[in-house]
C-alpha cells in the first residue's frame, strides 16, 4: 500500500495556553507573553506537520472578553487571542473544545476562540450554537479518504459544555452517521484526574462506541496518560494525557504523539511516540531508556483492568497525593505570586 492511499492523523491531549491557577504568574500562559506560542511548540511541531490531519484538544479559551486582572478565577486558564499563532505552527488541522472549562470564561469567550480557530483553518468539534448541532460531523477529507470527528464531554463541572445526557447517546449518534465517511474518530472529554488507568465503565463504554462503527477514540481529560486497546476493528486511547500545561506533578509531564495511518479500509498501521513536557512547557519526545520505560507503560500497566472497589480507591490516593503536591508547589513557589493573587489562592485553598 502506498503513501497516496493513506492518511496519517497524529492525535495528541489536553492544550492549555493560559495559567493554571495555582502557576499564575509563571505558568504557561506567562511564558507565552514573553517568548510568544510557537516557542511552545518547538520540539515538536516538524513531527506533527508530518501528518495530514493533526487533532488536539483545547483546554482554554484564548479571549480576553470581560477579563477582570484583579480576579483569579477571570485569569486562569485564559489564553491569549495571539496563542492561536503557536496552534497554527504546529499544524493543527481539528481541535475539540468540548470539555469542563470551555465556559470557564463565558459563553461569548468560547465563541471568539472558535472564531479566531476557524479564521486560522482551524476546526472546531463538540460545541456549536445548540445540543443538537454539537453532535454535527465535523468532515475533512484527505488523499481521497473522510473523516468525520464527533466529540463529546462527559464530565459535568459547573463550566463545562455536555451534549448528551445519557453517555450512550454516543452510541446512537454513532449508528446514525458511520455510513457518511469512511473513517470515524470519536473524541472524548472522560474519566477522573489523576488516575493511571481506565475505569470499568470507561471499557464498557468504550467498547460498544468501537462495536457501534467508530474507528477511533481519542480520550482526554485526566491530565495524566491511560492506555492504548485495540479492540474489534478499532484503537481506542483512552487517554492522551497533558501536551501543553504547567501542572507540576511528573506524571502529569509525560505525554505522548499518537500516530495512526490509515486506509479507506480502517487502520493500517499505528505508532505512540512518548513525549515530556520539560520546564519550558515545551512537549518534547524522549528518547532511549525513558522513552522504552514509558511506552512499555503505556502498553501494559495503563492499560490494567481491576475492579470498581480497587479502582475508586485509587481515585481517593490520586486525589490525595494531588493535593500534597499542590501544597509542596505553593510552599516552594511562594515568592513567584503577587500578593493579590496569593490570598485569593490560599482563601480558596482553605475554603476546599
Amino acid at each position: 500500500m502506498s503513501d497516496n492511499d493513506t492518511v496519517t492523523l497524529m492525535a495528541v491531549g489536553d492544550v492549555m495556553l493560559g495559567d493554571h491557577s495555582i502557576c499564575i504568574g509563571h505558568g504557561v500562559g506567562s511564558l507565552i507573553k514573553k517568548k510568544r506560542s510557537e516557542f511552545i511548540f518547538e520540539n515538536v511541531s516538524d513531527i506533527l506537520k508530518k501528518a495530514d490531519i493533526t487533532f488536539g484538544n483545547l483546554e482554554s479559551v484564548l479571549s480576553d472578553i470581560e477579563i477582570d486582572p484583579a480576579n483569579i478565577r477571570s485569569v486562569q486558564l485564559r489564553g491569549s487571542e495571539s496563542s492561536v499563532d503557536g496552534l497554527v505552527s504546529a499544524g493543527f488541522d481539528v481541535m475539540s473544545v468540548a470539555n469542563n472549562h470551555c465556559l470557564e470564561h463565558g459563553e461569548r469567550s468560547l465563541i471568539r476562540t472558535q472564531e479566531l480557530l476557524s479564521d486560522s483553518n482551524i476546526k472546531t468539534v463538540g460545541v456549536s450554537e445548540n445540543k443538537m448541532r454539537s453532535r454535527d460531523l465535523v468532515i475533512l477529507d484527505r488523499n481521497g479518504i473522510s473523516f468525520g470527528f464527533l466529540a463529546y464531554c462527559l464530565v459535568r463541572d459547573e463550566t463545562a459544555y455536555c451534549s448528551v445526557e445519557d453517555p450512550h447517546d454516543i452510541v446512537s449518534d454513532i449508528k446514525k452517521v458511520k455510513d457518511d465517511v469512511d473513517i470515524l474518530i470519536v473524541s472524548l472529554h472522560w474519566g477522573n484526574e489523576f488516575v493511571r488507568k481506565p475505569s470499568p465503565d470507561e471499557f464498557s463504554l468504550a467498547h460498544d462506541i468501537i462495536d457501534a462503527g467508530a474507528d477511533l477514540i481519542l480520550g482526554h481529560h485526566p491530565h495524566v496518560l491511560q492506555g492504548v486497546e485495540s479492540y474489534n476493528k478499532g484503537v481506542i486511547v483512552y487517554s492522551m494525557g497533558n501536551f501543553v500545561f504547567d501542572m507540576w506533578q511528573r506524571k502529569m509531564r509525560e505525554s505522548m504523539i499518537f500516530s495512526c495511518k490509515f486506509s479507506k479500509n480502517g487502520i493500517a498501521d499505528l505508532e505512540i511516540i512518548p513525549i515530556y513536557i520539560n520546564e519550558h512547557y515545551q512537549p518534547t519526545p524522549l528518547y532511549g531508556k525513558d522513552k522504552d520505560v514509558l511506552l512499555s507503560k503505556i502498553n501494559n500497566e495503563f492499560l490494567e483492568r481491576v475492579g470498581d472497589d480497587t479502582y475508586q480507591k485509587e481515585v481517593r490516593n490520586c486525589r490525595r497525593q494531588y493535593r500534597l503536591a499542590l501544597v509542596k508547589h505553593l510552599i516552594t513557589n511562594f515568592y513567584r505570586y503577587r500578593p493579590m493573587y496569593l490570598y485569593q489562592i490560599l482563601g480558596n485553598f482553605i475554603k476546599k
